[in-house]
């Protein structure tokens, strides 16, 4: 009986081995099948043809952004206000949320975002930073 125990035994953990082996496996299969769906999802990307680096006085740069904010009766002012001083537009008006747009400056967006914290944001959705550079004289 005590031979039999024992075969049981060394089944058993040559089982448990084998099924740790294949978790392990089918780890570093789903860990490549990942990397290779990142790798042509690069390869879709559009091609970069030249990289230049602009100088901040000969290029005009912006950004655009598009902001939901919390609103109440008591702050719905004070957003508006911010909105009128910035530069930046309300394009709708839900029952408890504003959707602001407003391209310019990055550090306009950057002072936009800031001033509207305290309000609530919900939501921003962000460009990045656009350039152009200006005419060579």
């Amino acid at each position: 009986a005590a031979q039999a125990y024992g075969v049981y035994d060394e089944t058993l953990k040559e089982t448990v081995e084998r099924s740790e082996q294949r978790q392990k496996l089918e780890k570093q299969i789903s860990a490549l099948q990942i990397k290779v769906r990142k790798e042509k999802q690069l390869n879709k990307q559009i091609d970069v043809i030249k990289v230049r680096h602009l100088n901040a006085l000969h290029s005009i740069e912006r950004e655009g952004v598009i902001i939901k904010v919390n609103y109440t009766r008591s702050n719905r002012l004070d957003i508006m206000e911010i909105c009128s001083v910035i530069g930046a537009k309300i394009v709708y008006m839900g029952t408890q949320s504003l959707v602001i747009e407003y391209f310019g400056e990055p550090e306009m967006v950057q002072s936009l975002l800031l001033n509207l914290r305290p309000m609530g944001i919900q939501e921003v959705a962000r460009t990045g930073e656009l350039a152009l550079q200006k005419e060579q004289k």
